[in-house]
């Protein structure tokens, strides 16, 4: 290889061709190409005339930040390489990986970013860049050690490590890819996806440049054509790969399987693994056993073993863990293994669960989680009703709940050690809110509480259960009671001082208004959900009989050992891991390896569903707070995976039902005792129907929650249709539309596509959602709607019913489904109120139109006080407690009216709120927006 050579007074040069140990250390470009006409070539730096083409900033760049990285010599491929003559050219192209790999630095010059600016633009700039469409760029950004990102004026950006999240959602490139980690741990395929978005100027060289990457050579033949070129480069990989196939997952070695049992499959793809139906689904659970394995090993092999509740404990039923994760909308584009008797077969799932896996894999010990995705047929509608009437079960009696957050970037390892280090240790709060230096903590944090798995709403029901929560990004850890007190600690801080907004309003002019919203953000709200809907009497103390035992002592460690058997390649076994650790290893437990102990651990056996003399009661200590209603009323904006989990997800944890699997012979009592529902009322037992149609599903929880209101107050029985709840978009919306003589399986279901009737209330007539902002990057919850007039169940002071006083007349009630006719009817007694006479403009945004005044009969408005009617109709007579109005709202609504922009078409209350510095006004606004936004003013 010929570099460039940078003199002491900045002149460049070539060297002479350099080979084997001659070849000095060298930084080495990565940059797009411009025209032929821009770039300096071979020719215009022997001929000395490149000097003044555009191409020869670039180098003079190169040439300068080597010199400050104490390099003198460089490489650049547009002039270090003789294109004209073509062995040069192939042996350049065959080598180039190479190059890359052994440069001491690579600089990336991307000339369409620009950091010439306070903002945050040079980010978005740096997320559309040229640079990150090219072929060849490809292998410039994986082989190097070291990349560094320079904008066109040459500012650093980062580098590939501290920009690694950044550069993965770009790319779609598993972080480890970049890091360094051997290709071979990435199958072909998945290799090979990593170009397809890519384009190269000649067709071939989309093959060409995957060389390296696959350590395989092949001479250039510039006029093939790509598909002949891709066409020789599988033949190349099949002569290195032998076995492996480019449609189908590679054959990884097996070696660390604790069996001589013969891999009968070698060197053919891997069928797709397909669960068979068990034999007793409301009395089973599959657990996932994960075989042991160093983490250099990137396939991820396990076996589902069968645990029967009914049966007495077996020595596969050990201490087991859930695993909770945000599935999004990835493909199951890759896969694990699956032992099945002398067999083994491949599981597709999505790529960011399968990291979590070999994450989560024990490198000295097989471990055993419960992951709904891969536990439970999602084909099987029965089973997974039977799995949600056990849910409780088994999230109560598993040892840790691990929270899979996703892969960790250097943002997650801020936020991560300033909770842990700075803001639950209380350390010098006022400096971290009055120091610029804590910006970039600050930024990390709220990066991290926008994670999408606090935005979704099965993770409410499965933390509320957990005994105990840990949060993992990556390797690193926290528990989730600690996680809990630093989102809490920050919500009344922010509540109380406003200090947070203060400070990064005042001061960090990059992020607008960040912590305004502290409590609106994702993490925020999820915190705030869960601690409403368990009350944990004894949270102190777990209660656990033979607590003194040295038998429950070594079972406290192995669950321990087992929360902390990340695959980091560290040995975790000689460290315990409890609830407020955080992740720090500092408690010693017992040699694992000593021949008494292991026998101990050996002998750890249970069923777990099935009570033992180790379980821990939760009866009397741990109990359900809030109705199936209120629950499913007041989380819409929580995402959900299908329509039957807005009401499913949280039935758990509701105190008012018990969820009951229902099959052809439904069961309305248990047989079982269940512990976390025995503080429940009697005989609510709630079916579990996933093989209906949503409608029908829905049309059941209208009846329920009607017929439960009319226990407490039959005047508010029908608020439910008042509420927004129901999806707004419903798959597969399918009626029962026959039955015939036999079970529930003898249910004939057609496809009707009507939409749901309008007593379920859709859930995007909800209050609030969560979108980015304008002003931010950032997803917080904002108001998009009117609170609903009824408010949520058993709301004190009552607001408003649906019947007003009225009571409903549960003789006439009734609901008929018609899915031939395409609707479904809800039939109740009702009385005719008023009739409506005039409709007027909407209030967009919560501003008040000009309009309504003068339909108010306001003449000379704002000069005199409002009318009476008027001001309460805009506080819906109700003050924000739920109260009646103070007295104080009419002169408030005077001067909201003076300040507002009346003159404009409308009165802006958000302006108001924001800059009127009067609390009395920016109460009645705040009143005034939660009763019209959005909504139109009626006359009657």
């Amino acid at each position: 290889m010929r570099l460039l050579e940078r003199d002491k007074d900045g002149e460049i040069t070539l060297t002479r061709d350099l080979f084997g140990d001659n070849v000095p250390k060298y930084a080495i470009l990565s940059h797009t190409w411009g025209d032929d006409t821009e770039e300096v070539s071979f020719k215009d730096l022997m001929d000395g005339t490149g000097r003044h083409k555009p191409g020869y900033d670039k180098i003079r760049f190169c040439g300068e930040q080597a010199h400050r990285d104490g390099l003198q010599f460089f490489w650049v491929d547009t002039c270090c390489i003789d294109k004209s003559n073509s062995t040069e050219l192939y042996e350049a192209i065959n080598s180039m990986f190479r190059w890359y790999r052994q440069s001491i630095k690579c600089y990336v010059y991307l000339r369409d970013v620009s950091r010439m600016t306070d903002q945050y633009p040079w980010k978005e700039a740096f997320r559309a860049s040229r640079w990150f469409t090219r072929g060849w760029t490809l292998q410039e950004l994986i082989a190097p050690p070291t990349v560094e990102f320079f904008s066109k004026e040459g500012m650093n950006l980062g580098n590939k490590k501290s920009l690694e999240s950044k550069i993965r959602k770009i790319t779609g490139i598993p972080v480890e890819a970049f890091r360094g980690s051997n290709l071979s741990e990435f199958g072909i395929q998945e290799r090979m996806s990593w170009i397809e978005k890519r384009e190269t100027t000649r067709e071939e060289d989309k093959a060409y440049s995957l060389l390296g990457l696959f350590d395989v050579f092949m001479p250039l033949i510039y006029g093939e054509g790509r598909n002949n070129a891709f066409k020789r480069l599988r033949e190349e990989i099949d002569k290195s790969f032998p076995g492996h196939s480019l449609s189908a997952p590679p054959q990884w070695p097996t070696t660390h399987l604790k069996s001589n049992l013969p891999i009968k499959q070698k060197g053919k793809p891997l069928r797709k693994y397909r669960h068979e139906r068990l034999a007793n689904a409301r009395r089973s659970l599959l657990l996932l056993k994960i075989f042991s394995s160093s983490p250099e090993n990137p396939q991820v092999e396990c076996e589902l073993v069968l645990s029967d509740f009914n049966e007495k404990p077996r020595p596969a039923a050990e201490k087991y863990d859930v695993l909770s994760w945000y599935r999004g909308a990835a493909k199951p584009s890759a896969y694990i293994s699956i032992r099945r008797g002398q067999k083994i077969y491949a599981m597709y799932l999505q790529p960011d669960l399968v990291r979590a896996l070999h994450t989560l894999r024990n490198p000295r010990r097989d471990r055993y989680l419960w992951i709904d995705k891969i536990c439970i047929d999602q084909e099987n509608d029965l089973e997974k009703n039977y799995q949600i009437e056990m849910m409780a079960d088994i999230y109560d009696r598993a040892e840790h709940v691990c929270v899979w957050l996703g892969e960790a970037d250097s943002s997650s390892k801020t936020a991560m050690a300033f909770m842990k280090t700075e803001i639950l240790q209380f350390k010098a709060f006022d400096d971290l809110c009055n120091t610029r230096k804590a910006g970039e903590k600050w930024s990390a944090l709220c990066d991290f509480m926008q994670r999408p798995w606090f935005t979704k709403r099965w993770m409410i029901q499965e933390i509320a259960l957990a005994q105990k929560g840990l949060l993992y990004c990556g390797d690193e850890r926290i528990a989730w009671s600690e996680f809990a007190v630093a989102i809490e600690y920050l919500g009344e801080i922010e509540k109380a001082t406003h200090r947070l907004y203060e400070v990064s309003d005042a001061r960090d002019s990059q992020i607008p208004r960040l912590f305004e919203h502290v409590s609106a953000l994702g993490a925020s709200l999820l915190v705030d959900a869960i601690g409403k809907v368990i009350h944990d009497c004894n949270s102190d103390t777990a209660i656990s009989k033979d607590s003194d035992s040295d038998t429950e002592s070594n079972h406290s460690s192995e669950s321990e050992f087992e929360a902390d058997g990340i695959g980091s390649g560290k040995d975790h076994e000689t460290h315990a891991t409890s609830e407020s650790d955080s992740g720090s290893d500092n408690e010693a437990i017992e040699n694992p390896d000593n021949p008494s102990t292991e026998a101990q651990i050996n002998n750890i056996v249970l069923d777990p569903l099935k009570p033992t003399s180790d379980s821990i009661e939760i009866n009397g200590t741990r109990q359900p707070l809030l109705s199936l209603e209120y629950l499913v009323s007041s989380l819409s904006v929580f995402e959900m995976t299908s329509d039957h989990d807005v009401i499913y997800s949280v039935i758990a944890i509701a105190k008012d039902a018990s969820p009951v699997a229902r099959d052809g012979k439904f069961e309305l009592a248990l047989e079982r005792s269940h512990p976390t529902l025995e503080a429940r009322l009697p005989n609510q037992q709630y079916k579990v129907e996933y093989q209906k149609p949503f409608v029908d599903v829905a049309g059941n929880f209208v009846s329920f929650c009607i017929k439960r209101s009319t226990l407490i107050d039959k005047t508010r029985a029908l608020d439910i249709i008042c509420r927004p709840w129901a999806p707004d978009q419903v798959s597969g919306n399918r009626s029962l539309a026959k039955k015939s003589k036999g079970t529930e399986s003898d249910l004939v279901y057609t496809q009707h596509d009507f939409p749901l009737p309008s007593w379920m209330t859709r859930a995007s007539g909800a209050s609030h959602s969560i979108w980015m902002h304008p002003g931010t990057s950032i997803l917080k919850m904002g108001r998009k709607n009117a609170d609903s007039l009824v408010g949520l169940p058993g709301s004190t002071p009552q607001k408003y019913s649906a019947a007003g006083t009225k009571a409903v007349d549960m003789k006439t009630l009734r609901f008929r489904n018609r899915p031939n006719l395409g609707h479904y009817s809800l039939f109740v007694k009702g009385f005719e109120l008023d009739t409506i006479t005039e409709i007027h403009s909407q209030a967009q945004g919560g501003a008040i139109p000009s309009q309504w005044v003068k339909a108010a009969g306001w003449h000379k408005a704002p000069n005199t006080a409002p009318p009476n009617a008027f001001w309460r109709t805009l506080v819906a007579n109700r003050g924000l407690d739920g109260g009646n109005p103070p007295a104080y709202y009419s002169r408030a609504c005077q001067n909201t009216f003076l300040k507002g922009g009346l003159m404009s078409g409308s009165v802006n209350t958000f302006d108001l709120i924001k800059n009127e510095r009067c609390s009395v006004v920016a109460q009645f606004c705040r009143r005034v927006q939660e009763v019209i936004w959005n909504k139109m003013l009626v006359k009657t």
